[in-house]
């Protein structure tokens, strides 16, 4: 999972000085939270991240970045979580920022992928026509929008447990 997290936060680094409109505490705020989030190993700390993006939020309501954190923090703690109803909890938590975001680009889509799957993870048996063809959906439209977003690459590895052995086999 963490190279999960490390992926998605390099990937946005970018992105978020793209988009911060020049506006120097919302950077140092985001970046602060992403370094914070790269080091949550624990479901506490997780969701101090996620409280911690959900706030920035609040204060920058036309940015898309931090309820787009906070919902893989969310999607992170079902991961974390044994308990099907919290699970559940942190999904829905995760599907709700996501479907608040009115900005629909690759990126979005690829979290609305990521959100379905750990959906998916929670009760696969039951749920895998509804998930697994929200997740396919999104993954098409992201790489619709951009072929070279290596995320919407990388998606169908994400439920792999070791992510380099999987990679090393695909040379």
């Amino acid at each position: 999972m963490k190279k999960t997290i490390a992926i998605f936060a390099l990937s946005f680094i970018g992105v978020l000085t793209t988009f911060a409109n020049g506006d120097e505490k919302y950077t140092k705020a985001m970046q602060a939270a992403l370094s914070q989030m790269h080091t949550a190993a624990k479901p506490e700390q997780m969701q101090a991240v996620a409280n911690r993006f959900e706030m920035i939020g609040k204060s920058t309501s036309s940015e898309w970045l931090p309820n787009y954190y906070a919902a893989f923090c969310y999607a992170n703690l079902s991961y974390m979580e044994k308990d099907s109803r919290k699970r559940d909890q942190y999904v829905e938590k995760a599907q709700s920022l996501i479907d608040a975001l009115v900005t629909e680009n690759d990126e979005v889509f690829v979290m609305k992928a990521y959100v379905a799957q750990a959906n998916l993870a929670i009760d696969g048996q039951n749920r895998w026509e509804t998930q697994g063809k929200i997740f396919s959906d999104n993954l098409e439209k992201a790489e619709k929008l951009n072929a070279q977003n290596h995320a919407a690459e990388l998606a169908p590895a994400w439920g792999v447990r070791d992510l380099e052995q999987h990679l090393a086999q695909c040379k």
